[in-house]
């Protein structure tokens, strides 16, 4: 389970996913001498829970340094999503948001600034919490390069699908099925 490690540098490397195993490196680490693990300018763009890891927000903490920098994460809920990670725990289990001694950077990312984290966006960017700090918008054209700190909350919108039906699942004769159609157009110049 990688308990005796210190520190781990494994920057410049072509590390595509990520497992949630720095949680349990961190348990080597004390409270002002964090673990340091630095997974940075790698192609990190996945996050994955095949080592079976639960979070929980223990008594025991967890103390570490996880620099995720220039990877190209496109968005923050793909950790929690890919970790198995409910919204609640992670704020308990990272400081910038929470009250645990573990640290996420996520500096130098380029976001796509769509309504994919807007909850996340929501709670976070009130706090001024330096976890977005240094966070870009790559996507939608409008906002590229714009920092994700300074976007207003009705910034951060998603586009319909060309066809998206909602359909309940029954099993009865007759049932009702509502089917959105949005249409692109150019603007006319």
């Amino acid at each position: 389970m990688l308990t005796s490690l210190k520190y781990v540098d494994l920057t410049f490397n072509r590390i595509q996913t990520l497992e949630p195993w720095s949680y349990c490196i961190g348990i080597n680490g004390q409270f002002k001498d964090k673990t340091p693990i630095d997974l940075g300018h790698n192609d990190i763009s996945s996050f994955t829970n095949m080592m079976g890891w639960k979070a929980k927000c223990r008594t025991t903490a967890v103390h570490f340094h996880l620099t995720l920098i220039n990877n190209p994460i496109k968005h923050i809920s793909d950790i929690l999503r890919g970790w198995n990670i409910s919204l609640l725990t992670w704020f308990c289990l990272n400081p910038q948001i929470g009250r645990a001694s573990s640290h996420i950077y996520l500096r130098h990312l380029k976001l796509d600034c769509d309504c994919v984290d807007f909850n996340l966006f929501k709670l976070i960017l009130p706090s001024h919490s330096s976890l977005l700090n240094d966070l870009y918008c790559n996507s939608p054209t409008a906002l590229y390069l714009r920092k994700v700190a300074t976007v207003p909350m009705d910034q951060f919108i998603c586009e319909l699908s060309t066809r998206l039906s909602v359909c309940p699942s029954t099993h009865k004769r007759h049932s009702t099925c509502l089917l959105f159609q949005h249409e692109h157009h150019s603007p006319s110049n």
